[in-house]
């Protein structure tokens, strides 16, 4: 009698390649105030300081850029720099006067020649009530 004895033999894959996310963190970042921006009252004509930081956990080293629009217009790039996965950039940014009584204002934060913003932010800033003629019945 024979007895025929097969075995296999299964090699699975190490699992040593963990596949890390990429992305990048871009947010307002308001050092110059305990209030946030928006949450205060701004006169129209003042340069408004604001703060941005971008955190990058990228797979490699990406160059940033922000364009700070309203109006429809740019009214300032920042070039951040090449920043390494992991490192972080913070920059100062004025905002313009407003030119009307609520005025929209973007940051838009692009990632190396892309022509398509990667992140957007976006805030407001208005008059508070004390600061409009409001008629009264």
């Amino acid at each position: 009698m024979f007895i025929i004895l097969s075995m296999f033999i299964v090699v699975l894959p190490s699992q040593t390649h963990v596949r890390r996310e990429s992305y990048t963190e871009f947010y307002i970042v308001d050092a110059y105030f305990d209030v946030p921006p928006w949450r205060r009252s701004v006169d129209a004509s003042v340069l408004f300081p604001v703060t941005v930081a971008v955190v990058s956990s990228e797979k490699s080293a990406e160059s940033f850029t922000v364009y700070v629009t309203t109006e429809g217009e740019t009214t300032q790039v920042i070039h951040l720099g090449v920043l390494k996965p992991g490192e972080t950039a913070t920059h100062p940014i004025r905002i313009p006067p407003r030119v009307s009584r609520a005025q929209r204002y973007d940051l838009l934060l692009y990632k190396g020649e892309s022509k398509t913003p990667y992140r957007t932010l976006y805030f407001w800033l208005r008059e508070t009530p004390d600061q409009v003629d409001v008629p009264t019945a």
